[in-house]
């Protein structure tokens, strides 16, 4: 009987530490595409932000020819 106990135990075992490296590898794929979707949004940001310097240069030159 404890034979067979401890052959449970250590199945059991083994499976939690089989789910744990499975939730692990969940969280890098979760971080690297938060990451790859931050690297988005930085450079969404930056190209907003270099169109609205743009058109601005482009008012103030326009009005300094008026």
């Amino acid at each position: 009987m404890s034979k067979l106990m401890l052959t449970l135990m250590a199945g059991l075992f083994a499976m939690s530490v089989n789910g744990v490296a499975v939730a692990a590898d969940a969280a890098k794929m979760d971080s690297k595409s938060m990451q790859a979707k931050a690297e988005g949004d930085y450079k969404a940001a930056k190209a907003d932000a270099k169109a609205a310097y743009d058109k601005a240069k482009a008012d103030a030159k326009a009005m300094k020819k008026s």
